[in-house]
């Protein structure tokens, strides 16, 4: 139960991120607050809860501060594991990781973990599932940028096709677009047929890949067939 003496650091929330209104607002719910008014942080523990326009973050500790060079709002969470979820009316993206950084003004996610899990869905079931040890999701653009050692991922398609799996060093995932660019080492497999270059472009749209020079890499192709 929240006691008396949070409401005025909550009330600090408004003003410290800017919100335009109530349905940018960013709401906080947690055991316990911290207003640092030396520093103007405010730390919260214990059960953080974030939510904003469709985007949720689950954590044990929780800071929020001003850039010094731009004035934005910034949070900084993290736990073990730390829950997020962002959705929308045509993808829902989900994940945990141990460190998240979420900049209120450009709606931008840095996360990292290890490994950092994700999974996005769309409104037909069909389903992106993966890790890596750090990714940029870029939310207006509805963008995630993901680097790892490797990035490793599973494509779900609805119906009798089969799961198509993958890695690589760097993976660039436009939702909106559905295509997934792998770079640095990328494999794709599907049913033991493999596909390796330095570069490959896959249309989940379309369930197009493309690898090569078509896909403006700089190594030949190379595929592994299963005939039989």
């Amino acid at each position: 139960m929240f006691s008396s003496r949070l409401i005025a650091p909550l009330l600090l929330l408004i003003p410290l991120l800017s919100v335009a209104n109530e349905k940018n607002a960013v709401r906080v719910e947690a055991d316990n607050v911290v207003h640092d008014e030396a520093t103007g942080r405010i730390t919260y523990t214990g059960n953080v809860i974030v939510t904003r326009e469709g985007m949720e973050l689950l954590s044990d500790n929780l800071v929020i501060r001003r850039d010094d060079e731009t004035g934005e709002g910034i949070i900084t969470a993290s736990g073990e594991p730390l829950k997020f979820m962002n959705s929308g009316e045509e993808q829902t993206v989900r994940g945990d990781a141990s460190t998240a950084i979420y900049r209120v003004d450009s709606r931008q996610l840095e996360l990292q973990g290890t490994p950092m899990n994700f999974e996005s869905v769309n409104a037909q079931g069909e389903k992106l599932q993966g890790s890596a040890t750090e990714a940029h999701y870029d939310m207006e653009s509805s963008r995630l940028q993901m680097s790892g050692s490797p990035v490793r991922f599973r494509q779900t398609p609805t119906g009798d096709d089969k799961p198509i799996t993958g890695t690589s060093s760097n993976a660039d995932y436009d939702m909106e677009r559905k295509l997934l660019v792998l770079s640095g080492n990328a494999i794709l497999q599907q049913e033991g047929n493999t596909v390796r270059n330095d570069r490959i472009v896959f249309n989940l749209k379309e369930s197009v890949i493309t690898a090569g020079a078509r896909a403006n890499a700089k190594e030949r192709v190379e595929t592994l067939l299963e005939l039989e």
